[in-house]
């Protein structure tokens, strides 16, 4: 797995892919806070199961964020 800290619009927080080697990449948004951070952190964490079981991120970011 790797993390990186990087400047993103505050409208994202982070955002998590794989990449071809099959290695985690977590991108946190250095606009917030450590504790924010930690917790953006915990959820892109979260969806490791569930992105080796579906192909459509973006379906799956919508319905696992939907209040």
């Amino acid at each position: 797995m790797r993390t990186i800290l990087a400047d993103l619009p505050l409208e994202i927080k982070g955002l998590s892919f794989f990449d071809d080697l099959g290695t985690q990449i977590i991108i946190l948004n250095a606009r917030y806070n450590h504790e924010t951070n930690l917790s953006i952190y915990e959820h892109e964490l979260s969806h490791k199961d569930d992105w080796q079981s579906t192909e459509d991120i973006d379906t799956l970011e919508y319905y696992r964020n939907k209040k």
